[in-house]
């Protein structure tokens, strides 16, 4: 189904709104576009504020039943100007599997690093998926922590969307008690062991069914967490300041040659370190105070270490978020991790102290 040219005088922006608030969810503006085989949470961190002028673009999320869910409305192929509608349900704890499952004649076919403990899962969970198997929609998939049913055309009326999420939640629910429901491999039983001698060394809080580290440090709310993608396993890093920097701050990967940021009029503040330079691309207001903070060559060379091998990064204002493409799995990692964090937080608050402890 094609969006009509004017949305707003075909009223889709206004249905839009409706349907998200018979469903009770929130609208909020996307930081990026929808990205089909993100996880749950990598979608979740791109919802952005609550949208002050809602659209048909905008994200809805919430809860539905005990499940957060988001519904977005894209265009996965801009030439030829058609809208689908991406209903997805998280599948929390997630599973953890490295799946990549989707529908195919009235079936499930796909991947894993686990094939036979996916059929075992599979298998536990069988009228929830057969239900899901029959959602009229144009593709359905299930990844380690979401459920999605694509719908192929712009959706803005709320039953429609209830419906499909019914199916897609219940379908989640009996995903993660299946997976509840398995035996653990010894490898899954070193890791989760590795992970919470870490954490009882560090004062740390651990979530062995979510393989989630949540604490502070250097005053900061941290959370170290394993996340599940198709074939692949990642480590995520988010931590939260203790307030914001003021400087709009933002050192993010560079994605190219440095050299190309003024032929493109991309904002790099140069540091005076070619290093570090070519590696990141650094923003913020003034520009003198944040040239200023990165004259420090350590913090340069510990953001250096938590960022360039990382596949995304971006130590901003009020958060550092880190991602890399490997799960950390002895303490060894995982204590030179936090470590960088700490220093690198410290640094930033040197107010706070590098002391480590669990938050609720």
């Amino acid at each position: 189904m094609s969006v009509p040219a004017d949305p707003i005088q075909a009223g889709w922006h206004a249905r839009w709104i409706e349907a998200a608030a018979a469903l009770g969810l929130g609208l909020y503006l996307p930081a990026a576009s929808y990205d089909p085989r993100a996880t749950f949470k990598t979608s979740k961190r791109l919802l952005g504020a609550p949208a002050p002028r809602p659209t048909v673009w905008s994200w809805m999320f919430g809860r539905r039943r005990s499940h957060e869910v988001l519904v977005c409305a894209y265009s996965p192929d801009p030439e030829a100007a058609t809208t689908v509608t991406s209903i997805v349900a998280r599948i929390d704890p997630p599973l953890l599997l490295g799946l990549d499952v989707w529908r195919a004649a009235g079936r499930f076919d796909g991947r894993s690093w686990a094939p036979e403990r996916t059929s075992a899962l599979f298998a536990r969970a069988t009228s929830a998926l057969a239900a899901l198997a029959g959602v009229a929609a144009s593709t359905v998939t299930i990844m380690d922590s979401t459920v999605t049913v694509t719908l192929p055309h712009l959706a803005a009326d709320a039953r429609e969307i209830d419906a499909v999420l019914d199916v897609a939640c219940a379908a989640a629910d009996a995903l993660s008690e299946a997976r509840r429901a398995l035996p653990k491999t010894e490898g899954e039983r070193a890791q989760e062991a590795a992970w919470q001698a870490f954490a009882s060394e560090e004062g740390l809080a651990f979530d062995a069914d979510r393989l989630e580290l949540a604490g502070t440090v250097a005053g900061s709310k941290t959370r170290i967490a394993l996340e599940g993608e198709p074939l692949a396993a990642v480590t995520t890093v988010h931590a939260d300041y203790p307030a914001r920097l003021g400087l709009g701050l933002s050192i993010t990967k560079q994605r190219g040659p440095s050299i190309l940021n003024s032929l493109l009029g991309v904002v790099d503040l140069p540091t005076g370190d070619a290093w570090f330079d070519e590696a990141f691309v650094v923003r913020g207001t003034p520009a003198v105070s944040v040239q200023r903070l990165l004259w420090n060559a350590e913090l340069r060379r510990a953001i250096d270490e938590l960022g360039r091998g990382a596949r995304d990064f971006e130590l901003g204002d009020g958060h550092l978020y880190a991602q890399y493409a490997t799960p950390m799995s002895t303490q060894a990692e995982l204590r030179g991790l936090v470590a960088r964090i700490a220093f690198v937080l410290g640094t930033l608050f040197p107010g706070t102290t590098a002391s480590r402890g669990p938050y609720r």
